[in-house]
């Protein structure tokens, strides 16, 4: 895969990641995340679904599937976590988002990943690499 075919699967997971934050409620502007309000734009992208789209086309030539999806569910919600803790750690801005509010279990690295959160980005692995294995 080219560099802008990443370029265009960086701004497609973005941009997809963004509506469905938006069609389950957490996301409540059309902003995107802190640091794209911090660069001073107003776009609907969410910069932690480009990245995780990124991970997964990089991860899936590489393993089976059913390793491929446990193991990009694992890097995703470690990296959720670090994204979290440096943008405490650089202050970003306000914290943007804590699962330490009772409605997600297996809470973990101080509120920014859980077990069910881990599950997701699983479950978005399997979807993405049944599309692209449906599309190629």
């Amino acid at each position: 895969m080219d560099l802008l075919s990443f370029i265009g699967f960086y701004l497609l997971f973005g941009f997809l990641g963004f509506l469905f934050e938006m069609i389950i409620g957490a996301q409540k502007n059309w902003c995107g995340d802190n640091l794209i309000q911090n660069a001073g734009l107003c776009i609907p992208f969410l910069n932690i679904y480009a990245f995780g789209g990124i991970i997964i086309l990089l991860i899936r030539p590489h393993f089976p599937l059913y390793l491929s999806v446990i193991i990009t569910g694992i890097i995703l919600s470690i990296f959720e976590c670090l994204s979290g803790e440096l943008g405490q750690i650089f202050k970003t801005g306000p914290r943007a988002w804590n699962y330490n509010n009772g409605k997600h279990f297996g809470v973990f690295c101080d509120g920014y990943t859980s077990l069910d959160l881990l599950l997701f980005w699983t479950l978005i692995a399997l979807v993405v690499n049944i599309i692209l294995n449906y599309v190629k």
